[in-house]
């Protein structure tokens, strides 16, 4: 091989690279007007679902708060008082979930993020129905907490003791997630998968 074998060879490779480059260039742009166009169609109702899942988780918040208040000053029922302060909980933390992944972006049907990929979490409609049932996980933990303090731990409820039980059920719903899948290795630990 000579000189101009490789002068040849690095030009088949400037040109090469030149059209790499053009073709990313077309794959960008072809990319970033297709987020557009979605972003166009999907956008409103996006926006539309967020403002009613903060709305029934608001409700959420301020129904289980209000029973929470009432049952403290009218003495209801610990196991009331225990399952509102356990959907309280866990709608604290749907909500928290819920303004993040809003604030990191959109996520359109078809997967696609706006205004990119990153962070990964993003708000979308398929994750607006597990928001809005969200405060059923808290309530089954705030079950968990009334039962568990009963009969797991043979501790009997005392009504003047109402604070404590309500703090408990109050992190079992914020940590609800996390609570259930501990509850269900505990289980499979138990009788085995």
């Amino acid at each position: 091989m000579n000189d101009s074998n490789f002068d040849e060879i690095e030009q088949n490779i400037s040109k090469l690279q030149e059209n790499i480059d053009n073709i990313k260039k077309s794959l960008h742009s072809y990319k970033e007007s297709t987020i557009q166009v979605l972003y166009k169609e999907e956008q409103p109702d996006l926006d539309e679902r967020f403002f009613i899942v903060i709305f029934i988780l608001a409700v959420f918040i301020v129904g289980s708060f209000t029973t929470i208040a009432l049952g403290l000053k009218n003495e209801i029922n610990l196991f009331w008082l225990c399952s509102a302060a356990g959907t309280l909980g866990s709608t604290i933390a749907a909500l928290l979930s819920c303004l993040q992944r809003r604030s990191n972006g959109l996520e359109f049907k078809n997967g696609k993020k706006y205004p990119k990929d990153n962070p990964a979490d993003k708000f979308s409609l398929r994750m607006s129905t597990f928001y809005i049932l969200r405060p059923l996980l808290g309530l089954f933990a705030g079950l968990v907490v009334y039962f568990g303090i009963q009969y797991i731990l043979k501790v009997e409820l005392i009504q003047d003791e109402q604070n404590r039980y309500i703090f408990w059920s109050l992190m079992g719903g914020l940590f609800a997630k996390s609570l259930i899948a501990k509850l269900k290795d505990l289980f499979d630990a138990l009788i085995g998968k």
